[in-house]
């Protein structure tokens, strides 16, 4: 499923309005048609959205709401075998 990053203001209730370079992809570049679903993003959640109407802009009614994965609180452990000491460096530098 096709994924594109939206601001709020694209949001009216429950249609999503997408314009400019994303409804061109859309409809010219994915070819997508009436009744095709697409995921559309903004800073808080993801909305899975059919879309209602192809033109200049598309309009899409959402279909489900979820809030988006905050990755600032995965925590990543990293480690490395041994090397030789001026390998080290070079190790800590690529991580």
């Amino acid at each position: 499923m096709q994924r594109y990053f939206i601001n709020q203001n694209q949001i009216n209730e429950s249609i999503i309005t997408i314009s400019g370079q994303d409804a061109h992809h859309i409809k010219n570049v994915m070819r997508m048609q009436v009744s095709d679903q697409i995921e559309c993003i903004d800073e808080a959640f993801v909305y899975v959205a059919t879309i209602t109407a192809l033109g200049r802009q598309i309009d899409c009614a959402i279909d489900s709401k979820r809030a988006v994965y905050n990755p600032s609180q995965a925590s990543i452990t990293v480690m490395h075998g041994t090397v030789l000491p001026n390998k080290a460096e070079d190790c800590i530098k690529k991580l």
